[in-house]
């Protein structure tokens, strides 16, 4: 039963692990570091099927009631630490959003088109693309 325990053990460091490149990636959308943003994601992706490989393996087990309170107190750190990744990843879809919006705005700009349907004033029209629009007021 010591097997089982190690690995819920194990299940709580990748999470730990988890946790922090989630962190990670946060700064590195902060500080626009794409290539880093890269390689932090695809070490999440490796961990997250660590997680759910060592998760298959661990329901198949069965668990003694001798170590039902260790295993439960492995569960309460595993779902907090679950919970405390969503709401970075929560942040960092919002950070990844706004970058692609910013991104967009800079694009049409340069391209001095009007910059899409968020940055439309109401009851833009077809002939008034080609006026660069500055505040919602055409120039």
């Amino acid at each position: 039963m010591d097997d089982i325990i190690n690995k819920y053990q194990q299940q709580l460091d990748n999470y730990k692990q988890l946790q922090l490149c989630v962190a990670q990636q946060r700064t590195y959308l902060t500080e626009l570091n794409d290539k880093s943003f890269q390689e932090e994601t695809h070490n999440m992706e490796t961990l997250m099927n660590e997680i759910k490989k060592l998760d298959r393996s661990i329901k198949k087990e069965h668990t003694d009631k001798e170590n039902t309170a260790v295993i439960n107190q492995f569960l309460g750190q595993i779902k907090t630490l679950a919970a405390d990744i969503q709401k970075i990843n929560t942040a960092n879809t919002l950070l990844l959003k706004n970058r692609m919006d910013f991104i967009r705005f800079n694009i049409n700009v340069a391209t001095q088109a009007v910059a899409g349907a968020s940055y439309k004033p109401d009851g833009d029209t077809a002939n008034s693309t080609r006026k660069i629009k500055m505040f919602d007021q055409s120039i």
